[in-house]
């Protein structure tokens, strides 16, 4: 595997591929921005616990809506 620059070790990759830096929680005016998000939502019968949330970009949230 090949090493991360440093530069970009604040960077991940949401499921759908977006880019997320990693102190942009909640920061909605950047493109790398993110929020937490229910897999399952709780509309649908999805908890709170870890394994029922993920991190995803915030525009990935928004076009994931309640599905």
């Amino acid at each position: 595997m090949a090493a991360i620059s440093k530069e970009f070790a604040p960077l991940r990759v949401d499921c759908f591929g977006g880019l997320m830096f990693e102190h942009g929680y909640g920061v909605t005016g950047s493109k790398f921005g993110w929020e937490i998000d229910h897999r399952k939502a709780v509309a649908k019968g999805g908890g709170d616990d870890l394994q029922n949330l993920q991190p995803l970009q915030w525009a990935n949230n928004l076009t994931k809506a309640d599905t």
